[in-house]
């Protein structure tokens, strides 16, 4: 789901549905809207200064292009106070801003009984690049029903811990399904008061184009420009 900010409203109703059909939804995508915005930046091609309008994502719009990772986390705490990310990807140039911020949530339909910690999620990434010499972006459908045998890492992990017991304290459970499902808050590139483009650091959306690396989100610039423009602050270049 594309977030917009006058779609950010939806989000608690996206989040509960996907609770709801936990069973079958694996894991929910919302990526943050961006688009060209010519007012704060100008746009080059070596020395030559380029009209971005030529762009399938250009657009002058009303619309927030700066809307941020956290506001998506503290908007879905309004319903889950305990929604608590466990991973992350940080920017190419601000270390500090979330690129890829990933929760991980244990439940049934009727109940999200706790998340997955950092430490649990280090263990897990760790073990699948030992065996498989990559890692892990989302758990394959199949494995989204093995949420108990996640518990498994709960002496290593405090909020899996806490997840067991809460989960355990009814005896019911035993004979019920944990599922597993993934949260994911994607925030695309933001372009910094100097005129720096912010990516996501290590992008697990990166392609090969022409026998290089590039970034999935900027083929338009490759393919009208053959290489990613620059940008600077308006008029620093005048």
């Amino acid at each position: 789901s594309t977030v917009y900010e006058d779609t950010m409203q939806y989000i608690l109703g996206m989040v509960k549905w996907a609770q709801e059909h936990i069973d079958i939804v694996q894991v929910m995508v919302f990526i943050l809207y961006r688009a060209v915005n010519n007012a704060h930046v100008d746009f080059y091609l070596g020395p030559k200064k380029i009209d971005m309008n030529q762009l399938v994502y250009n657009e002058e719009s009303t619309e927030r292009t700066d809307i941020k990772a956290e506001e998506i986390v503290e908007l879905i705490r309004k319903d889950n106070p305990d929604f608590d990310p466990c991973a992350y990807l940080n920017g190419s140039e601000k270390p500090d801003s979330f690129k890829w911020l990933l929760t991980g949530r244990l439940g049934t339909k009727k109940k999200i009984y706790g998340y997955v910690g950092s430490k649990a999620m280090e263990i897990m990434q760790t073990f699948y690049h030992l065996f498989n010499n990559k890692y892990l972006a989302y758990a394959k459908p199949k494995d989204a029903g093995m949420g108990r045998s996640m518990l498994l890492l709960s002496p290593l992990d405090k909020k899996l811990k806490k997840t067991f017991y809460k989960y355990y304290s009814n005896p019911l459970n035993f004979f019920r399904k944990l599922y597993y499902q993934s949260v994911m808050i994607i925030q695309p590139v933001d372009f910094l008061e100097d005129g720096r483009q912010n990516m996501c650091d290590g992008c697990p959306d990166i392609t090969v184009w022409n026998g290089k690396l590039v970034w999935s989100c900027r083929m338009e610039e490759q393919l009208n420009f053959g290489m990613n423009i620059k940008t600077y602050p308006k008029g620093f270049m005048n």
